[in-house]
């Protein structure tokens, strides 16, 4: 995904990666930026979806 947003222009500098799946939501969702996107695969996009409704449930994130 880091790849795709290179080629369309985005600066490396603006783009995280992780690959523990978990922590990098966490981070997201707990992060002080005033916007953040979490880019998924479609692959990973019903695990992501899942993941991020466990931590707001349990009320693991800031929102």
């Amino acid at each position: 995904m880091a790849v795709r947003l290179k080629y369309a222009g985005v600066p490396a500098d603006k783009v995280t990666t992780d690959e523990n799946v978990t922590q990098a939501i966490k981070d997201t969702l707990n992060g002080s930026a005033g916007a953040a996107y979490l880019f998924s695969t479609y692959t990973a996009l019903w695990p992501v979806q899942k993941i991020i409704k466990a931590i707001t449930v349990e009320g693991g994130a800031a929102r």
